[in-house]
Order: structure tokens, then C-alpha cells, then sequence
């Protein structure tokens, strides 16, 4: 399903009009790259306390984006020509786990699948301030309120590339502001026919990589079946059987 059609699945959904025009799009996503790349680049050198861990972060914590971001990151994945039904059925059964608190990007081998072209708030770990990162676990938190989030704390390990200074750099809070409501500005971009902030500041916008993929491959209200189907058999109102023969079914 290209870029196009995908904006038109959400045009339907939300019920606003959103611009498919490829042109237009790719125009947009241009501006999102820019402001990622006035973030600085970093690097992992270590997960703090553990030997031979890596990429700890992204088992434990899959961070929201910005529906630009989204689709930079599918763009990105079908020109690689990654196999997308196989991420979808991943998404689907991480979705189902409410013990899987891995990023559904996150490859066997450890690394990014979509490195590159990951969103904001993966770059921005370990290298914004202290009142910048509360503010992102508050949204975090608003997002699932029953969700334990192990990451109270940014990692230690991170450095800037090219930086022979002090192993982890503070990047201003006005700057790292800036990017992010610049891009959450973007998202208003591509509602553009309604331009409509609260739209995007609703949150609607602003959801994890499976749920934005999710909602565009299987659709919103197989979403909603998932989530209530894990609460039913959370309250052992439903059994393991029937709950695993649900998911099985949205899979191809």
C-alpha cells in the first residue's frame, strides 16, 4: 500500500481530509528530515550496569511518533522492500503481550530496522534535559497510564559522534523543543483541508509504531478487538485458546 493510499485509509477513519498528493508528501517529508538532522548524531556505547547487552532501550521501551514519522519510517521500509507482512504479524503479537515491551523495529540481531529514519524521541534518548525528558514521559504516561515504563531514567551510555568532550551532551531545551513542535506541525500539514491543531494535539496523531501500522493494515477496529480480547482473557473471561485462535485470525 503506497504513501497515497495510506493518507486516504486515515481520511476515512478520522473523518478530515487529508492531502495524498506523492508530490506534496515527499515535500513534507523532506522537512521532517531536516529537523532530524539538527539533531545530533549519537552512539551507543554501552548499556550502563549490564556486559554484553545491547539495545536495551528498545526492549523495554517503544516510544511514540508523530504520524509523519510513521510514514517516513514506511517509506523507508518498502524502498528496502522489507518484509511488511511479517512486521505486521510481529506488531500484531506484540500487541497481543502485554509482557512485550519491545520496539516492534527492533531486529534479531539487535539493531534497527529502520535506524536511519527513526523518530524524535529514539534520537533524542540519552541527550535532552532532565525537565525535557519528564515532559515526554508525562505523555508517555497519558498514553497508557497502567503502563510500567522502565525507563524513568535517560541512559548513561550514549554519546555524541564527534564529540571528544564529555561522553553525554545536553541539547538545549528551547532547540529540542523547537524540532518537536515543528514536527508535530507537520501532522498538521498533511490534515491540512482542516488545519486543525487540536486535531493533532488531541493525541490521535501521536501513537507507537505498531498502532499507527496496525490501524492502517488490519484496521482500527481489529485494533480495538485485539485490546479488548486481552482484557477479557486478562479477566480470564475468555480462554488462552480462544484468545490465541483470535489473533491467529488476523494473521496472514
Amino acid at each position: 500500500m503506497n504513501a497515497s493510499k495510506k493518507m486516504k485509509f486515515y481520511n476515512k477513519i478520522y473523518n478530515v481530509n487529508v492531502d495524498t498528493d506523492e508530490q506534496r508528501l515527499n515535500s513534507i517529508l523532506t522537512k521532517l528530515n531536516h529537523e532530524n538532522n539538527r539533531i545530533p548524531k549519537t552512539k551507543c556505547i554501552k548499556c550502563p550496569g549490564k556486559e554484553c547487552v545491547e539495545s536495551d532501550c528498545c526492549k523495554d521501551f517503544n516510544p511514540p511518533m508523530y504520524f509523519t514519522e510513521f510514514l517516513n519510517i514506511i517509506k523507508y521500509l518498502e524502498k528496502r522492500e522489507s518484509d511488511i507482512v511479517k512486521l505486521r504479524n510481529k506488531c500484531i503479537d506484540r500487541m497481543a503481550n502485554p509482557k512485550d515491551n519491545s520496539c516492534s523495529l527492533l531486529k534479531e540481531d539487535g539493531n534497527c530496522l529502520c535506524y536511519e529514519v527513526r523518530p524524535y524521541n529514539c534520537r533524542m534518548f540519552g541527550i535532552c534535559s532532565g525537565t525535557e525528558w519528564e515532559k515526554r514521559l508525562e505523555a508517555v504516561r497519558k498514553m497508557d497510564e497502567n503502563k510500567e515504563i522502565k525507563f524513568e531514567k535517560q541512559c548513561d551510555g550514549v554519546k555524541i559522534v564527534n564529540k571528544k568532550s564529555e561522553p553525554k551532551k545536553i541539547i538545549n531545551d528551547k532547540i529540542s523543543n523547537d524540532i518537536f513542535n515543528n514536527i508535530a506541525k507537520l501532522d498538521e500539514e498533511y490534515f491540512s483541508k482542516i488545519y486543525n491543531s487540536k486535531f493533532v494535539n488531541s493525541g490521535i496523531t501521536y501513537l507507537s509504531f505498531e498502532s499507527h501500522f496496525l490501524i492502517i493494515t488490519i484496521g482500527p477496529e481489529n485494533l480495538e478487538k485485539i485490546l479488548s480480547n486481552k482484557e477479557a482473557f486478562e479477566k480470564n473471561e475468555i480462554t488462552k485458546e480462544e484468545f490465541d485462535q483470535f489473533v491467529f485470525s488476523l494473521k496472514d
